[in-house]
């Protein structure tokens, strides 16, 4: 799957958002297909109904089987400083990276502890500006139960997803619940 690719020819969107859907006819519990698939309708003007009824069926991909934390995570936020965590594989020279960067800076440490979970391998200036804020953790190489207990352990009380379905994403362990609250 190239989710990478930009789609601003219309006719290689409509070719790829059909191409998808032969692959998914092949293989429907393909988590990385119907990711790239639901990445492609969304640069498309699509119906939203629809929209949502596909991301039901990768929902019911990643959540099965998935063993979620059942301990009561309310005992978060009676820290000093509140805990946001990011997972992100672009916390480098990448939109994602500069976007940071242009924030991060400003957040009061004092009230507010960050966390980076790095699902990424670039490492570039970008990169290093960015850990100097952070408490840096890089889970590429964890699956999702190590990383989501990594998280845990790290008691996040926000934890923000910012990938999307772009390449490199870890949606399959935001199911796990490692923090009591997720924006993605």
């Amino acid at each position: 799957a190239q989710k990478d690719v930009a789609f601003n020819d219309k006719s290689f969107l409509e070719s790829s958002i059909d191409n998808y859907r032969r692959a998914l006819a092949l293989q429907p519990k393909s988590q990385e297909i119907r990711s790239s698939y639901l990445f492609a309708l969304a640069q498309n003007s699509f119906d939203s109904s629809n929209y949502l009824v596909e991301a039901k069926k990768f929902g019911n991909i990643i959540n099965k089987g998935v063993k979620v934390f059942d301990d009561d995570a309310s005992i978060y936020g009676k820290e000093e400083k509140i805990r946001l965590g990011f997972v992100s594989g672009d916390l480098s020279n990448h939109p994602v990276g500069y976007f940071l960067k242009s924030f991060v800076p400003h957040i009061d440490q004092k009230l507010f502890k960050l966390h980076a979970y790095y699902t990424g391998i670039n490492h570039d200036d970008t990169t290093d500006e960015l850990k100097r804020y952070f408490e840096w953790r890089p889970i590429h190489r964890s699956d999702d139960a190590s990383a989501a207990k990594k998280i845990r352990d790290d008691r996040v009380d926000i934890l923000f997803d910012l990938s999307g379905h772009t390449r490199g994403h870890r949606l399959s362990l935001f199911v796990r619940k490692p923090a009591p609250l997720q924006v993605s």
